[in-house]
């Protein structure tokens, strides 16, 4: 592990044309290798700009992602 590391929260739509989902998991992987506090959030039906994608809702949706955000501040926080 890399002393010191600030945790790190990877958000990725899985159907993203600029980015394939394959490189934040290789990313993901990578990271946790060496960083404890690593999480990695695919998100189905959405591209690269949050925007859904085609008719079926995002999933997780754009409320829990927030929240997820939320909660993983909380936890990681300096100081909390």
């Amino acid at each position: 592990m890399v002393a010191n590391a600030p945790p790190i929260l990877l958000v990725h739509g899985v159907q993203d044309a600029k980015v394939p989902e394959s490189q934040s998991i290789e990313l993901y992987n990578d990271l946790a290798a060496a960083v404890d506090q690593t999480q990695l959030v695919l998100v189905e039906n959405m591209g690269h700009t949050f925007v859904q994608v085609g008719s079926k809702p995002i999933d997780p949706s754009l409320e829990q992602i927030g929240k997820n955000v939320v909660d993983f501040f909380r936890r990681y926080a300096v100081g909390s």
